[in-house]
């Protein structure tokens, strides 16, 4: 018995970046710069609220991309999707707006394609 070797595509995957860090409230805050020609692709997101608000994630255009969520006081939220859950425009950056939170933790797992 033989077995033939089979041609995988020759295109490299893009490689998962990362965002971290803490978002105080405010509108169209960036937290993922624009990249020339280039989409970002979130594939995963997490957030932890101190206190009760709102949160939602923007094009720098300002297109909702993540509909607002409503979290209460120590609340955690994560959503992940190997394929991507939603991305920006290209050469767009994405924006975040977070009503009343002191401090909410940001976690984002994306690519740029």
């Amino acid at each position: 018995m033989s077995f033939a070797a089979k041609q995988v595509s020759s295109e490299i995957l893009p490689v998962p970046k990362y965002y971290q860090g803490t978002v105080a409230a405010g509108a169209n805050q960036t937290i993922i710069s624009a990249v020339s020609t280039k989409k970002i692709r979130v594939l995963s997101y997490s957030f932890q609220a101190d206190k009760a608000g709102t949160v939602k994630l923007l094009n720098h255009s300002g297109a909702t991309i993540l509909p607002e969520m409503n979290l209460v006081a120590n609340q955690f939220v994560s959503e992940t999707c190997v394929v991507g859950l939603f991305e920006t425009l290209a050469s767009t950056a994405l924006d975040i707006t977070a009503t009343v939170f002191a401090a909410l933790a940001v976690r984002i797992t994306y690519q740029e394609i």
